[in-house]
C-alpha cells in the first residue's frame, strides 16, 4: 500500500533545503529513485547527500530521531568498521571531506565538506529496515540551522514477505504461504511463519494480496545480521569479528559491538555464535 504522505515528505525535502545541498533516497543499488512505498523488514535503501553547486559546505547530519531510537531502522556508513567511515565520502565531496558516527541529536552520521568540491553526490549512507513501524530520519544542514533539522524523512516498515530469509520474495515464499492456506489459528509471535501478514489469525486472499505487492523484491538479511564486515559473505572474517568481542557484556544500540551481538541482549556468547553458524557461508547479495 502506497503512503502518499511519505512521498510528500521526500519531495519537499529535496525542494526546500537551501544552499543547494540535497538529500535523495534510492533503492539498494544506489541509483534507482525510492518510490516512497512501505518497505519490508530486511529492505536496504541508500541515502545520498550532494549538491548542485561546487561550493564549500559547512556540514550537516543525517540521524535517526532520538524518540525513534529503537531497533526499527539502522543507518550505517560504507566500509564503516570504525567510527570514521571513509568509504562514505565520495570523490565529489572534495579533498579532506569527513563523515563519522554521532549519537546526538540522534543516532547517525555527521558530514563536513572538503576542499574544492564538485557538483554531484558527496556522501553515501545505507539504511536497513530492522522491524515493523515508522522510523524518522532527520536531516541537518549546518549552513541553515545547527540545532534544528531542515527536514524529516519518514519510512514505514511492514512485515517481510521473504519468509524463508533467502533475500528474495519468490516461489519458495509463495509455497510457504500456500502451505498455510485457510489456516485459522495463526498467533504471535510466529504468525504461521510470518505468512499472516495482516495478523488477522487467518491466511486468506488478503494476505495473498499483501504478499503479491512485493513479488521479486530483495531483502538483505545476511547483510544486516551475520555479515559483519559487509563483504557479502558470512565466513571466517566475520567469525573473527565475533570472537574479538567474545564475553563482552556492554553491547548497546546502535553498534551492538560491531553488530556481533546478533540477539541484541547486550552480551556476546554462545547464542550469538549459534546465530552466526546458522548463516555460515551464505552470500549477502
Amino acid at each position: 500500500m502506497k503512503k502518499p504522505i511519505f512521498l510528500l515528505l521526500f519531495f519537499s525535502m529535496v525542494s526546500v533545503v537551501t544552499g543547494d545541498v540535497l538529500t535523495r533516497v534510492c533503492e539498494a543499488d544506489g541509483h534507482t529513485p525510492f518510490d516512497g512505498r512501505d518497505i519490508m523488514v530486511g529492505t536496504k535503501l541508500t541515502i545520498l547527500v550532494g549538491s548542485s553547486v561546487a561550493e564549500y559546505w559547512w556540514g550537516g547530519a543525517l540521524v535517526i530521531e532520538e524518540a525513534n531510537m529503537t531497533n526499527i531502522g539502522y543507518l550505517y556508513g560504507r566500509d564503516c568498521n570504525e567510527p570514521e567511515c571513509p568509504g562514505s565520502c565520495l570523490p565529489a565531496a572534495g579533498e579532506f571531506a569527513y563523515t563519522g558516527e554521532i549519537e546526538y541529536p540522534g543516532i547517525g552520521f555527521e558530514f563536513y565538506g572538503g576542499e574544492e568540491p564538485s557538483v554531484g553526490d558527496w556522501f553515501i549512507l545505507d539504511y536497513n529496515a530492522l522491524d515493523i513501524g515508522d522510523c524518522n530520519i532527520l536531516f541537518y544542514n549546518y549552513d541553515v540551522n545547527e540545532t534544528e533539522p531542515v527536514n524529516t524523512l519518514t519510512l514505514h516498515h511492514v512485515r517481510t514477505r521473504d519468509f524463508n530469509g533467502d533475500t528474495i520474495v519468490d516461489f519458495a515464499d509463495l509455497y510457504i504461504l500456500t502451505s498455510y492456506w485457510l489456516a485459522v489459528d495463526c498467533n504471535e509471535p510466529d504468525w504461521c511463519e510470518g505468512t499472516d501478514l495482516n495478523t488477522s489469525h487467518n491466511i486468506d486472499f488478503r494476505d495473498f494480496a499483501l504478499f503479491c505487492n512485493y513479488w521479486l523484491e530483495a531483502t538483505v538479511y545476511s547483510f544486516s545480521l551475520s555479515d559483519f564486515n559487509k563483504d557479502t559473505r558470512v565466513d571466517f572474517t566475520d567469525f573473527t569479528v565475533l570472537a574479538s568481542y567474545w564475553g563482552a557484556t556492554d553491547c548497546i544500540y546502535p553498534g551492538w559491538c560491531q553488530e556481533a551481538d546478533l540477539d541484541t541482549d547486550g552480551n556476546i556468547d554462545f547464542s550469538d555464535l549459534s546465530l552466526l553458524v546458522d548463516h555460515w557461508l551464505e552470500g549477502a547479495e
